[in-house]
């Protein structure tokens, strides 16, 4: 065995398969209602619009445990002003390196695809719609950031604020039943 087989075969065991946002579920659900709110006249301010970003951020709790408003740098109203500037400098140049989430799909899903692992198209070589809402949390929860990624486990807090709100929905449920 020489050295340029064994860099070969370290190679095929660092290849790793893709994730697949369409195969995850929800996720094809958004598609047709971001596709009726394009053709809105104003596509970002309507009904559709905002039922997508609803559904969106089921499927991204869900997937991640954090939705697109969690990948927000929040400022840290205890903190010195200084820190919290450099803490909004290392967000945006983290940010900065992050591929676009619309646009061409011949420019932005190899992006995709050959750095960050993730096939986001639509299986027909389009762009899923709905990547406008889940890309900030596959990018956070990649990186590190925030969140977790599909197949890592869910955190003590999210099984427990789960149980919370699974028991929530039931008394509602129970209660509805008895009126």
């Amino acid at each position: 065995m020489t050295a340029s087989d064994a860099i070969d075969d370290t190679e095929i065991l660092l290849e790793f398969e893709p994730y697949v946002l369409r195969n995850y579920p929800g996720v094809l659900a958004i598609e047709p209602v971001l596709k009726a709110a394009a053709r809105r006249p104003n596509p970002k301010w309507c009904d559709e619009y905002y039922e997508a970003e609803r559904l969106a951020n089921v499927v991204s709790k869900r997937l991640f445990g954090i939705t697109n408003d969690d990948t927000f740098l929040r400022q840290d109203p205890l903190a010195e002003r200084d820190a919290n500037e450099r803490a909004d400098d290392e967000w945006r140049r983290c940010m900065r390196q992050c591929p676009p989430l619309e646009g061409n799909p011949e420019d932005i899903l190899p992006d995709w695809l050959d750095v960050w692992e993730w096939d986001v198209s639509d299986g027909n070589g389009g762009l899923l719609r709905s990547l406008y809402f889940l890309g900030r949390p596959i990018i956070s929860a990649t990186m590190g950031w925030r969140g977790r990624l599909p197949d890592e486990d869910m955190s003590q807090e999210e099984v427990t604020g789960m149980e919370e709100s699974l028991r929530k929905q039931a008394a509602v449920f129970k209660a509805s039943r008895k009126a």
